[in-house]
């Protein structure tokens, strides 16, 4: 597997075999487990400030905003684009980016440049299913917890936060959140974070194997790996979220 010679779809669509067939399930699951524990466990504090942050910005700018035009009821579907359906696929998509994508492209690097990735090829190994596979696997996986953590804690967060400032009823609250929010609109987070996550992951992977003979070709390759990611991440949740709205 000649990384610099091949094309990133090409490499996707490797990737993307390599899941679905079995060997995934027997190599690699010691790369699968420090992945989710990096990505998923380790992060869930930082989305719990960011639930927290953006939480007390929704509810302050909805609740000034809406109770001088009238139009409160207006708040529950702003905390469900918030917390479910846009912003926090998004914002979980981004903080794994920042965390794993950079870490995974500067591992990679180093790896290939150590031979490394050389050594597991000629025993037999393909790089692919021990290397890049569990770490979409891992990612993506950390990418539904991490997502729904946000959105549960969000929403709780939010809910104390109107509770204590604006004096909103537990009842009033959590009744106007069930009558706003669908199938859909969970559906499209599942959605929105998976891709999300799964492509920028193969990204990250891609740009690190890429790395030949110098470690000095590392950070680079980091910053195409980010801004790529960057924005596909954000052009296909632009285009998620204009499809829904014809949907």
């Amino acid at each position: 597997m000649e990384i610099r010679k091949e094309r990133p779809i090409d490499f996707g669509i490797k990737v993307l075999e390599d899941l679905f067939s079995y060997r995934t399930r027997l190599i690699g699951k010691d790369v699968l487990i420090n992945q989710i524990f990096f990505t998923g466990i380790q992060a869930l504090k930082t989305v719990v400030l960011l639930a927290f942050v953006l939480g007390v910005l929704l509810i302050w700018g909805g609740h000034m905003f809406f109770l001088d035009t009238g139009q409160i009821e207006l708040l529950y579907p702003l905390i469900i684009s918030g917390f479910v359906s846009d912003l926090a696929p998004i914002t979980v998509s981004l903080i794994i980016l920042i965390r794993s994508g950079s870490a995974i492209t500067t591992e990679l690097g180093y790896m290939k440049v150590n031979q490394e990735v050389a050594l597991l090829k000629a025993k037999g190994i393909s790089p692919i299913s021990y290397l890049v596979s569990p770490r979409v696997l891992g990612c993506v996986l950390s990418g539904l917890l991490l997502t729904s953590y946000f959105a549960f804690s969000g929403i709780f967060l939010a809910y104390l936060f109107s509770s204590l400032v604006f004096h909103l009823q537990y009842d009033d609250f959590f009744r106007g959140i069930v009558n706003v929010i669908t199938l859909w609109d969970v559906f499209l987070m599942i959605l929105k974070v998976m891709l999300s996550t799964s492509i920028l992951t193969i990204i990250c992977c891609y740009q690190g194997l890429k790395v030949s003979r110098a470690y000095t070709e590392i950070p680079g390759r980091v910053i195409n790996a980010l801004t790529i990611s960057l924005f596909v991440i954000l052009f296909m949740n632009l285009l998620l979220t204009i499809a829904r709205l014809f949907l």
